[in-house]
Formats: C-alpha cells, sequence, structure tokens
C-alpha cells in the first residue's frame, strides 16, 4: 500500500507488507469529518508490486524470534515482576508463538482485546541465546505498552510506552519501533535464557490497541 498526501508524487506511507489472515478486505472511512473528491477505481494499483516485499528479518539473526509464551494471567492489584521467579504457578505450559513481518511478535493476533473494565493481563515468554563467550550485546527493542526483560533470572531492562498518556509516548509518538529504546544484554558462553514480560497497559482507552515487542542485537 502506498499513500499519497496533497497529491505528492511520492508516497508519504509506503507499506511493503500488509498484515492479516483475511484474502479480502475494505477502506473505511468514519469519525466526525467531512470528505469531499473522493473516488475509488477497484483494480487500479498504479504499479504496486503484487507480491510482498521480502521480510526484512527473515534469515537475519540479529532478530530474536524463536520464543514461547504463556496464556494471559490476570495482573489486578500485582506489583510489578521483579525477576523471572515471579512467573505465575499457571504458566507450567509453554506455546511456540511465531513472529510476524519484520520480526515483531504481535500478541493481538493472538489474544482478543480487553474492555475498559477488566483487569491488565501479563504473557510471559522466553527464549534462549547460544553464545561462543562472555560477552554483553546492546539489543533495540519496541513495543506496546509496558515490558520487562530478564536474563539469567535479573533485570536487565523495563519500559513504559503509553500513547495516550501525557508524557508516555516514546518516540516514534508511542508507536511500536526499534527506535523505541535499549539495553545492554549480558551473556556468558553457552545458553542464555531471556524473559520478558509483557501486559496490555491501556488505561482509559477501548480495546488493546497493539500489544508486543520486537528485539533486535546489535
Amino acid at each position: 500500500m502506498n499513500v499519497f498526501v496533497n497529491g505528492r508524487t511520492e508516497a508519504s506511507l509506503g507499506v511493503a507488507h500488509l498484515e492479516g489472515e483475511a484474502a479480502i478486505g475494505a477502506i473505511a472511512f468514519e469519525g466526525t469529518a467531512y470528505y469531499a473528491n473522493l473516488t475509488l477505481e477497484p483494480g487500479a494499483t498504479d504499479g504496486l508490486d503484487p507480491k510482498p516485499a521480502p521480510d526484512p528479518a527473515a534469515g537475519d539473526r540479529r532478530y530474536l524470534v524463536h520464543w514461547q509464551g504463556t496464556d494471559p494471567v490476570s495482573l489486578g492489584t500485582m506489583d510489578p515482576p521483579g525477576s523471572s521467579k515471579d512467573l505465575p504457578e499457571s504458566a507450567s505450559s509453554w506455546s511456540a508463538v511465531t513472529a510476524d513481518y519484520g520480526g515483531l511478535i504481535n500478541l493481538s493476533r493472538f489474544h482478543a482485546s480487553t474492555r475498559k473494565d477488566q483487569p491488565r493481563q501479563m504473557i510471559w515468554l522466553r527464549t534462549t541465546v547460544q553464545s561462543d563467550r562472555e560477552q554483553v550485546r546492546h539489543v533495540s527493542v519496541g513495543w506496546l505498552r509496558e515490558i520487562w526483560v530478564f536474563a539469567a533470572g535479573k533485570p536487565v531492562f523495563s519500559g513504559k510506552n503509553l500513547y495516550n498518556v501525557k508524557g508516555g509516548r516514546k518516540a516514534p509518538d508511542g508507536r511500536l519501533s526499534l527506535e523505541n529504546d535499549g539495553f545492554s544484554l549480558p551473556l556468558h558462553k553457552g545458553a542464555n535464557e531471556i524473559v520478558v514480560a509483557i501486559d496490555d497497559n491501556t488505561p482509559d482507552m477501548r480495546g488493546r490497541y497493539g500489544w508486543g515487542f520486537i528485539m533486535r542485537m546489535d
């Protein structure tokens, strides 16, 4: 999909791969607004390639894409997790989580949205990173909405990316992006277990409006 604003000849927005499992779809206009000079031309694609662009994360070993996750757990009044030992007892079973295009771990794909009157939910995920030596690697991370990361059971990063909370948006403008933040990941020689806890904290908003993360090592 290409989006052109104010008659520009170059696309203001280019989407190389539209997500979704439906074979057909639609464009909707809604909200308090007036629409004018709108033309729909079925089948006109203006030279767009009928095939999606290659996945930039495919074959790029910097992306952490092989995860296992638990089912959502209601947070209620629980304190934020202090270590990976805070895994709930109900998290005894793990299932594979498949990454979307670009290495995105898209939890909204697997779990339906909650209502505003329902308690926040958290999912725990884990993966293993193999290292040939003792080292520290920088990891770029993008996420929605609140995340905690642990290595060898110890916290290495936490952050919030809350779109509708004043001062709570990470660049760029509260969207999930590898520009959101980064952290140093200590690795020992051999297998290193990385554990992530992530919740769907969207206060005063209808539905989830995104729930997931992406991680890429330097």
